[in-house]
């Protein structure tokens, strides 16, 4: 047992010198194929490391925004996208993005407010998350109905 934790031990100081030595543009493109892959723990960390070295990196924080989504930290992500709008970039739907962030912090009527109006299918689908979270099934069943007539990609 002893023995399988020191080789573990030394695998993950390995790892960890090897990734010293990469440059910003390498981590990133690592956290590309992570993000890829659906290793969004991994992807955060190399967008971490690598925006040390390049702190203002539109690409890099467009996509720790959403790796921060995808792993369920709304405030991750929100701050993310804070220094990416001060960094001069922006996402492709932030209102999708900052409605998703709100359901994951507990505040659907914010979520909702930002939604409101919003015909495309996958605006109906987080309108029908927020009020499932509200304990409001029947209109998250009807929402989700709505979303079937609307606008944009729709899950098969």
């Amino acid at each position: 047992m002893v023995k399988r934790t020191n080789i573990a031990l030394v695998s993950l100081a390995a790892l960890a010198l090897a990734a010293c030595g990469m440059d910003p543009q390498e981590k990133f493109a690592r956290a590309q194929g992570n993000f890829t892959a659906h290793e969004y723990s991994q992807a955060r960390l190399d967008l971490v490391s690598a925006l040390e070295g390049q702190p203002e990196d539109v690409a890099m924080l467009k996509m720790l925004a959403q790796v921060q989504l995808k792993l369920g930290d709304a405030e991750g992500a929100l701050f993310a996208l804070e220094r990416l709008e001060k960094a001069g970039g922006k996402l492709d739907d932030p209102i999708l993005f900052r409605a998703e962030a709100e359901i994951l912090r507990g505040r659907n009527d914010d979520a909702l407010e930002l939604l409101q109006g919003d015909k495309r299918a996958d605006a109906h689908r987080l309108r029908a998350l927020a009020l499932v979270r509200e304990g409001k099934f029947d209109e998250a069943r009807e929402e989700l109905k709505r979303g079937m007539d609307g606008t944009g990609p729709k899950a098969e």
